[in-house]
């Protein structure tokens, strides 16, 4: 719908032009994709806003396989989910999965009721991620692969901490 843009107003022009089309969804392969394109592609923090019912048809990619590829990368999901138009168990799940790669990515989900709000929350997630930290860190498990987990507090009350879960891979890294 949309190039890469740093033009809010161009984001909302192709909002308008958004048509709602049929059939199945390959959302988790369409996710992964899109991870590779802007974690190689594109120098800086990376941010993917995600438009979605969170139901996935038709991906070659499982959940948990997804899940783990986007550990391996710094791009932040950040979904606006729609309610499903046939209410089943994959709504529920496909909205577990969008809260799973948020938490694990350092996004974040929200239901938007009305498609007329879309075009809002788009713009949202860019107020909130202008204010970012970097984070780093030496560690003596740095060189071995797998996942470490990470958790950053604030003891200032009411302050909401949105963060990665953790980082994957055996190259020390002090991106946030």
């Amino acid at each position: 719908m949309q190039d890469y843009t740093r033009d809010p107003a161009r984001v909302l022009r192709s909002m308008e032009r958004f048509k709602e089309w049929g059939g199945g969804t390959s959302l988790y392969d369409t996710l992964a994709a899109v991870g590779t394109e802007m974690a190689w592609g594109r120098p800086g923090r990376q941010v993917v806003v995600l438009i979605t019912d969170g139901v996935d048809t038709l991906s070659r990619l499982d959940a948990t396989r997804l899940r783990a590829y986007l550990r391996r990368t710094d791009v932040t999901v950040e979904s606006l989910a729609l309610p499903a138009r046939a209410r089943t168990g994959a709504d529920a799940e496909g909205l577990k999965v969008l809260r799973q790669v948020a938490r694990e990515t350092g996004g974040d989900v929200r239901l938007v009721r009305d498609p007329d709000a879309i075009g809002r929350g788009v713009l949202r997630p860019d107020a909130r991620l202008q204010d970012r930290y970097c984070v780093a860190w030496h560690s003596d498990l740095a060189s071995r692969s797998g996942w470490r987990s990470l958790e950053v507090a604030v003891r200032l009350p009411g302050a909401t901490v949105r963060t990665r879960s953790g980082r994957s891979g055996s190259v020390p890294s002090a991106r946030s």
